[in-house]
């Protein structure tokens, strides 16, 4: 039998391997390319077993038998941590968050040193923040050492620990902190909102039914049935403006029988 100019003795079974190995053949080489994208890497298993990194850009060929072929990214990523609730050092409660820049530098303890690289970045790096967050105070007034770090008047330095902090949690994920910063920083509304409300004056309208109600209970102790203006002395100025802003809106008795 002739097949492509080639002569076969053995008759039709002779050509049967050729007609099984050659489609296996060609779907083993077809399986072996891998495309690779930039900043792309593809980590090879071999049986159950690490079988090294392909991280080189464009149209590869392995072993067809290199599966699962796992991809990991090796850009830049971002991760912002939520606002967390702490205790700085002295035991004031503050919201305090961070966005860390990270990558990844050794794929196989990206893939095989943890579960999911990605929720241990996210996880570990919420635990330092944590951890710092407790270690300094909020504000130099609130320490009792005036040359201590504190959280809010040395930024630069606290980013740097914060950034250590957290690369030695992820070393073993074979992942780079590139930058770490803290991207919120304030009091607890608990205890932010008293200090607000401490130093802020009451308002105008308060600060007038305060004095007439002081003025009128001056006058009712001595006997005064009606109200007047002249005959009450007021001691200050910005007394007089309260008075008079008020007067200008309320007539005689419907003040008196307010207050």
């Amino acid at each position: 039998m002739l097949i492509n100019g080639i002569m076969y003795d053995g008759g039709p079974a002779a050509i049967v391997p050729y007609l099984i190995g050659g489609p296996i053949t060609t779907a083993a080489i077809v399986a072996g390319f891998v495309m690779v994208q930039p900043k792309q890497s593809k980590v090879l298993v071999l049986f159950g077993a690490y079988n090294g990194t392909l991280s080189e850009t464009g149209l590869r060929w392995v072993n067809p038998f290199n599966y699962p072929r796992i991809p990991v990214s090796l850009r830049l990523r971002n991760f912002e941590s939520g606002k967390n609730k702490v205790n700085d050092a002295n035991g004031n409660p503050i919201e305090i968050a961070a966005i860390v820049v990270w990558r990844v530098t050794d794929t196989a303890e990206a893939t095989f040193e943890v579960d999911n690289y990605k929720d241990f970045v996210a996880v570990q790096s919420e635990a330092a923040v944590r951890t710092l967050a407790s270690r300094y105070a909020y504000d130099l007034k609130d320490s009792k050492d005036s040359a201590a770090v504190s959280l809010r008047a040395n930024p630069t330095e606290v980013a740097d620990m914060l950034q250590h902090e957290i690369q030695d949690r992820l070393n073993k994920a074979g992942v780079e902190v590139v930058e770490a910063r803290i991207s919120h920083l304030a009091y607890a509304q608990e205890i932010a909102l008293p200090c607000c409300n401490a130093n802020k004056p009451p308002p105008l309208w308060t600060r007038v039914r305060q004095s007439l109600k002081a003025r009128w209970a001056w006058s009712k102790w001595h006997s005064i049935n009606s109200l007047s203006v002249k005959s009450w002395s007021l001691t200050t100025s910005a007394e007089q403006r309260w008075f008079q802003t008020c007067w200008s809106f309320c007539v005689g008795n419907r003040m008196r029988n307010r207050w």
